[in-house]
């Protein structure tokens, strides 16, 4: 069975009684589903095998799979120490690669694998994997919908650009792009990642044909360095000394979740990189006041001038579904100007956050303006314009009438009353 057989709507399953023995089975049921555009897939004692598709919760088993079972896929995904260590009371979070199809190591897909103990399904012993797909060819910036202000300021040659988002919400996706857009480009430039895990690849991308090299050959700029953290080096601050030597006009820090890896990203954007971050925050407002959190606080005055100082653009996300059923992303984005920082530079760095929301309201980037057009033209519901703006109903009717005018019914709600209103038949 291959992806093609699924794009008509039907759920790729697992076929546990294939006779390709039960580890081989899960393993090339995940690569397809992988394939099938899920992007993540959930295995956890006594329960059937989940994967998130169309934005969904699916079971792709026909039966639940038993605690011995994970295990021998935690033996798979983590090595045969991966158990004892989970016993131990540590998660696992290893870099997996599955075959789709078993013994063709030219079909691989890859994925980041998160394994931890709990209770589930009434078992206090139980165990839990979570997969989540790392596509191995950035998209093009170009295929994003980019808007033309964020093109312009992502692609600057020094300081820190941070894409920000809950999960699921596409930071990392729009991350590769960017680096793919740079890595495309006429400029040679030597890009760097550092990640815990690492998570896109680039190395099916094309040779870079445009610069002119002695006798006029074509020639692609070097190619991306990515440094795992806890694999190639042992921690974070480990990252900053070997960055600095290998004269990189770009770097990555993956995430920033802690003092250790928010530290580590200032610190590359002070020495002259163009830097680059993912955070797990909603907004770009509410980004700033957690990066300054994660310093000590007598050295937060400090820390917020070091960011205030490097920062360039801050682009958040979300994903929407629309109302014909396919997700929709939507982004939120400050762009820190001379003028804008002048401004934040001559007021608590605590006033920040009301400051840069009333900023991008002002500017018409706050998630709220940026969704309203799909809500009047029916692209999308009221709950799903709540979620984008981050309102409760109440909130969305005000808005709503200030900006579409009172008494303004969105299409997707007068559809919803007309099907209510229409007369059933006998």
């Amino acid at each position: 069975m291959t992806a093609n057989q699924f794009a008509a709507g039907e759920t790729p399953q697992i076929d546990l009684e294939s006779g390709l023995g039960f580890v081989a089975a899960v393993e090339a049921g995940i690569g397809r589903l992988f394939e099938a555009r899920a992007s993540d897939i959930t295995l956890q004692t006594d329960d059937y095998v989940w994967a998130y598709l169309n934005r969904r919760w699916l079971p792709v088993t026909r039966r639940r799979l038993e605690h011995a079972q994970i295990e021998q896929l935690v033996a798979r995904f983590c090595g045969a120490a991966g158990v004892a260590t989970l016993q131990s009371g540590k998660p696992l979070d290893p870099e997996v690669e599955v075959m789709p199809e078993p013994g063709n190591p030219r079909r691989v897909v890859r994925a980041r694998c998160n394994v931890h103990r709990c209770r589930v399904a009434g078992n206090a012993e139980g165990m839990a994997i979570t997969l989540r797909t790392i596509p191995d060819l950035p998209p093009k910036l170009d295929l994003l919908n980019i808007e033309p202000e964020i093109r312009e300021a992502i692609l600057f040659s020094q300081g820190l650009g941070l894409i920000v988002g809950i999960t699921g919400s596409g930071k990392s996706t729009l991350l590769a792009a960017v680096l793919r857009e740079r890595q495309e480009g006429l400029r040679p430039e030597k890009i760097v990642t550092i990640e815990a895990p690492i998570e896109f690849v680039y190395t099916r991308l094309p040779v870079n044909k445009g610069w002119p090299q002695a006798g006029g050959a074509p020639a692609r700029m070097p190619e991306v360095s990515q440094v795992q953290i806890g694999r190639h080096l042992a921690a974070w601050d480990m990252a900053v000394p070997n960055v600095l030597r290998l004269k990189a006009d770009v770097c990555v820090m993956g995430e920033m979740r802690d003092f250790k890896s928010v530290e580590a990203g200032v610190l590359l954007a002070d020495t002259g990189h163009a830097t680059y971050a993912t955070a797990h925050t909603r907004t770009p407002a509410e980004c700033v006041q957690r990066l300054i959190a994660e310093f000590p606080e007598s050295q937060q005055p400090a820390a917020a001038a070091r960011l205030l100082s490097n920062l360039r653009i801050i682009v958040a996300q979300k994903i929407e579904p629309t109302v014909a059923g396919p997700g929709l992303a939507f982004r939120s984005w400050v762009i820190l100007d001379a003028e804008l920082k002048r401004r934040l530079g001559a007021a608590p760095y605590q006033q920040w956050a009301q400051m840069l929301t009333e900023h991008m309201d002002a500017t018409g980037t706050s998630f709220a303006l940026q969704a309203l057009p799909a809500l009047r033209d029916g692209v999308i519901d009221d709950k799903g314009f709540e979620r984008l703006a981050d309102f409760i109903p109440r909130e969305r009717r005000d808005f709503v009438a200030k900006h579409l005018g009172e008494g303004w019914i969105s299409p997707a709600a007068r559809a919803q009353a007309e099907r209510e209103q229409a007369p059933v038949e006998a």
